[in-house]
């Protein structure tokens, strides 16, 4: 089983912290005796478009969108924040990126994500779906062929094996 079940697919070995831990907390970047610990690869970095916290030197990051604060700027801006984000800290050191999505609404969430699967794994880095309200009744796209491409959902299962709803 992928040790990743949140993303959509993995586009190159991921870089493992420096101390590989059974759970890696991700904070942001807010005072001196954290940002040691993520240069350490104690912690990694989490980001949002809003957040402007510059990532440490060395640091494992990822990308949320914001949807649940007050930090969404829109789909094209944001997307915009991501590909520089990653283009100014590097592909290889970005656990993921989180598709836009709906929260508190699973249903919702999967409708809003799936078109941003490719245009995010374009960027050469892992996709990240938000579990939401409902996720528990099939709505996480876990196995996802990529081959079959954003509409491919008829080939995802779920922790069971069993296809999702509806296919």
């Amino acid at each position: 089983m992928d040790s990743w079940p949140v993303a959509h697919s993995r586009p190159e070995p991921l870089l493992l912290p420096r101390f590989f831990h059974a759970a890696l907390y991700l904070a942001t970047p807010s005072g001196a005796d954290v940002r040691a610990a993520l240069q350490a690869g104690l912690l990694a970095c989490m980001t949002t478009p809003a957040q402007g916290n510059v990532i440490p030197p060395g640091a494992l990051y990822a990308c949320d969108n914001g949807k649940l604060g007050m930090g969404w700027p829109g789909a094209e801006a944001w997307f915009a924040w991501l590909k520089a984000t990653i283009d100014r800290y590097g592909r290889d050191r970005c656990l993921w990126a989180v598709e836009p999505d709906v929260p508190m609404d699973a249903t919702a969430t999967l409708a809003a994500s799936m078109p941003w699967l490719e245009r995010i794994h374009s960027l050469g880095v892992r996709v990240a779906f938000a579990a939401q309200d409902g996720s528990e009744h099939g709505h996480i796209p876990l196995g996802l062929d990529r081959r079959a491409g954003p509409r491919g959902l008829h080939r995802v299962e779920d922790l069971t094996g069993r296809p999702p709803p509806g296919s």
